[in-house]
């Protein structure tokens, strides 16, 4: 057993440094609004008019929760090919599939352990109205726009003259389903497998007339359901590192519900809220993007669970909705939101505002989610974050890299600032100083790193356009400097990349910006401001555009025998954009930018920052990896679902520790979810950096660092070469101590407590932790 040392405790302490945190009960731009007016409009126009008080008030029950019983069995014995008038119409070893004809509603039951989940509601609420309660009672519903109309209309299975023709197979179903007043039509298939089920519905089955035009589907988003906490378990929600909301009875508390698009908004239709800002500064945290297209729905109560994945090109256009009761309802739901059209505000004039309009072609992708089940012993979070991990593999979607331990030095070469005429250089970091550097730290034993250098190309990291060739800034060495540390470096246990954002440009560069800048379905260029002195805003390239100078910049690094290369950007945006009234939907977006990375991944040792899932098969390693979600106020308890998921195959390095403001907590979080550190540094004061873009780095100077960094160094290296290697079996939490349990049989103990506890007969020290040896 080992116990961390006091003298890091110490030193963490030292350096606590406060920064913004989330305010995850005020009105700010986290708090989980529905996107568009469009959908607001629909919540509002389908509780028959009610005020939201009014609505929040209708969906509290009386004290005593009669109003919640529901007399649905949990476990089944024996179902006799019959379950709540579904008939069974497929099974395996596994899983027995039953269906209900006409809401097209499906029941799963697990043949090991009788536990069964329900996809529709059977007697819902009468509280809201017949729209609400169709929806609930029905597998798959459309979502509609009229005209230019702006309000979301639902059909659902019971809507009046929807015409269905059923197909059952020995492995499950199809469906063509057909609204004749509408005009509209699809067709849904629904197949067992061995280890849950997938449902489709493909984009070449959609039919739609000249009025009426799809907008969304939900297919099963009531599978699992609870109400009003009658069941024991929880959500879980893609949101960071992962999250949970617990299936309790939140006596009204929450009325807006968690949607978020997979893979982040769509800057080419959705508006940007305008930050808080305090003395130019954005003191409000920006929600985490949802990173995987997952999400789960956990029974504890009959050990059953289920996680949805949303796959085949979907994924670029959908998102992850969970609402807790209260939220319109009083179930507990959770789902994915298939989005085929979305409205935008459409500028009618420099002068006189604009007005909403939709969006006339539809997103151009199949409509399926995969749903994987799990029982016994794992049904739990970490039970559906090994399910995610095995689908990854056996889909060759994760790479898999031999783990060693490496601590991350990353260096800011160069800055601009504003001079009386022209820019001045605002060096921080030169190559030499980054030898000098590497010399003091291998004196002290600090041998195993990774750094990425920034900023070091012509005019530095915000000013410089995108790279097309390989130049370093004479200011920080140039070329020869660059090239001779790269050489003196391959011999080392030191990885060194290079950092280059193909994406952003500044907005004032006019010469790019009228032919290669993003535009938005509105036709107005896409601008992320800054609120910072140098540069005042970014647009970004169209990805044609980027594709190009990419290529020139891979063939110049090849030129000059450069092997290790980051990528930012590109490896966690995507938007629809218009091209002279031609619109490209995000799933055009996401190909264009795996094309530029896995040709880079051929090239190169690669890494990427933050990247998607769709693209984690080309990196070598995971770069600022969330360790918590956004703590929205409905949520109980984040989970390291990411680290689960990545751990033992993908390395994965924190955010800058430089600007945590708990740094105990945070060196716990990198203990227990196998997470390696990351510094930001600068040779330089970071004072000078004032009237720089880089002007919110306020504690970057290496000297005040290197203790701290040879520290983390020693103990982190010292638990990590025992788990190497390990996927995380297991993961639970009493109280404030958490409990992580390796393949290779270690066990890492972490107490978040002020006071020492003890578990499994282990006392750990307050604010400590404890690595056992192989159980």
């Amino acid at each position: 057993m080992k116990t961390s040392c006091k003298y890091l405790m110490t030193l963490l302490a030292a350096f606590v440094i406060c920064t913004s945190t989330i305010n995850a009960e005020s009105g700010t731009e986290n708090e989980p609004t529905e996107s568009t007016e469009t959908e607001t409009n629909e919540i509002e126009t389908l509780t028959d008019g009610q005020s939201e008080e009014n609505n929040e008030g209708q969906s509290t029950v009386e004290s005593d929760n009669s109003s919640a019983v529901e007399d649905r069995s949990i476990f089944i014995q024996e179902p006799n090919g019959e379950i709540d008038g579904h008939q069974l119409i497929a099974q395996n070893n596994h899983y027995e599939l039953y269906l209900e004809e006409e809401s097209l509603s499906i029941i799963i039951r697990d043949k090991n352990t009788s536990a069964v989940m329900y996809s529709t509601v059977a007697n819902p609420d009468t509280k809201n109205n017949v729209t609400w309660q169709n929806f609930m009672k029905s597998g798959v519903s459309l979502e509609y726009l009229t005209g230019s109309n702006v309000n979301v209309n639902k059909v659902s299975m019971f809507t009046d003259g929807v015409q269905k023709e059923i197909m059952v197979s020995n492995t499950g179903f199809s469906a063509k389903v057909f609204v004749p007043d509408l005009e509209i039509g699809f067709t849904i298939s629904v197949e067992l497998t061995d280890t849950g089920l997938i449902a489709e519905i493909p984009e070449d089955s959609i039919v739609e007339g000249d009025t009426h035009k799809v907008s969304g589907f939900y297919i099963y988003p009531f599978l699992g359901y609870s109400k009003l906490g009658i069941r024991d378990g929880y959500m879980v929600i893609p949101d960071g590192s992962g999250a949970i909301i617990n299936l309790e009875d939140n006596d009204g508390e929450y009325t807006q519900p968690y949607s978020n698009y997979i893979y982040g908004e769509n800057i080419g239709i959705d508006e940007k809220n305008v930050p808080t800002l305090f003395k130019g500064h954005n003191i409000v945290k920006s929600a985490e993007n949802v990173l995987m297209p997952i999400f789960g729905m956990v029974h504890t109560d009959s050990k059953i669970g289920l996680l949805g994945i949303v796959e085949g090109g979907a994924e670029y256009s959908s998102k992850i909705e969970a609402y807790p009761n209260g939220a319109v309802t009083d179930y507990d739901w959770i789902t994915a939101k298939f989005v085929y059209r979305q409205s935008y505000n459409q500028s009618m004039s420099q002068s006189t505002g604009s007005i909403v309009v939709l969006q006339n072609e539809r997103n151009h992708f199949d409509a399926r989610i995969r749903y994987e089940f799990v029982g016994g012993d794992d049904a739990t979070y970490t039970g559906l974050a090994k399910t995610y991990r095995d689908y990854l593999l056996e889909n060759d979607a994760l790479n898999q890299v031999e783990e060693q331990f490496k601590m991350r030095l990353d260096f800011l070469g160069l800055e601009q600032k504003n001079g009386m005429i022209f820019r001045e250089d605002v060096v921080m970091t030169t190559v030499e100083d980054i030898k000098q550097i590497y010399e003091e730290l291998g004196v002290e034993g600090v041998t195993d790193l990774l750094s990425i250098y920034k900023g070091w190309q012509k005019d530095g990291l915000a000013a410089s356009a995108p790279a097309t060739s390989f130049k370093a800034d004479s200011a920080i060495g140039g070329n020869h400097e660059l090239l001779d540390l790269l050489a003196d470096l391959e011999e080392s246990n030191v990885a060194f990349y290079l950092y280059n954002d193909p994406l952003k440009i500044d907005s004032s560069a006019s010469t790019l910006l009228k032919y290669s800048a993003v535009k938005k379905l509105n036709k107005r260029v896409h601008e992320d401001e800054t609120y910072k002195d140098v540069i005042e805003g970014y647009n970004y390239l169209l990805p044609s555009k980027v594709a190009e100078m990419s290529d020139k910049l891979e063939n110049s690094y090849l030129k000059n025998s450069i092997n290790n290369v980051m990528l930012s950007g590109i490896t966690n945006k995507m938007f629809s954009y218009s091209i002279k009234g031609k619109i490209y939907d995000r799933p055009s977006t996401a190909t264009a930018f795996e094309e530029i990375i896995s040709g880079y991944s051929d090239s190169f040792n690669l890494l990427l920052e933050q990247p998607f899932s769709y693209l984690w098969k080309y990196t070598e390693m995971y770069m600022n990896t969330p360790m918590t979600g956004s703590r929205y106020n409905f949520v109980d308890e984040d989970i390291p679902f990411l680290a689960i998921v990545l751990k033992g195959s993908l390395p994965m390095y924190s955010n800058y520790i430089n600007f945590e403001a708990n740094k105990t907590e945070y060196f716990l979080k990198l203990v227990e979810q196998g997470v390696l550190p990351s510094f930001y540094l600068t040779m330089e004061d970071p004072a000078e950096l004032k009237y720089t873009n880089s002007s919110d780095i306020y504690s970057s100077r290496y000297d005040l660092f290197k203790s701290e960094i040879i520290a983390y160094y020693n103990e982190l290296e010292e638990v990590y070469t025992q788990i190497q290697g390990a996927t995380i079996e297991n993961h639970s939490r009493v109280d404030d101590v958490v409990t992580v349990e390796y393949s290779n049989g270690v066990k890492v103990y972490v107490n978040y407590s002020s006071k020492a506890k003890t578990v499994d007969g282990v006392t750990i020290d307050a604010l400590s932790y404890k690595v056992g040896g192989v159980s």
